[in-house]
């Protein structure tokens, strides 16, 4: 459980970091490098949580 609160709280903060720059300095560019690393975030946050996050490869 603490996973998921975590991961969501890392997930916001991260998110809301990028967009500030995205939106301040205008590039198509930079949208896409954004979205597509917010994306593969998500994925992997998703994946994590739904093979159980915390069992450190064992």
């Amino acid at each position: 459980m603490s996973n998921l609160i975590s991961g969501v709280i890392a997930i916001s903060m991260l998110t809301v970091f990028l967009l500030y720059y995205a939106v301040k300095l205008h590039s198509v560019a930079l949208w896409i490098i954004i979205v597509a690393n917010v994306a593969f975030i998500i994925f992997d946050f998703v994946q994590s949580v739904r093979e159980g996050g915390n069992n450190n490869g064992k």
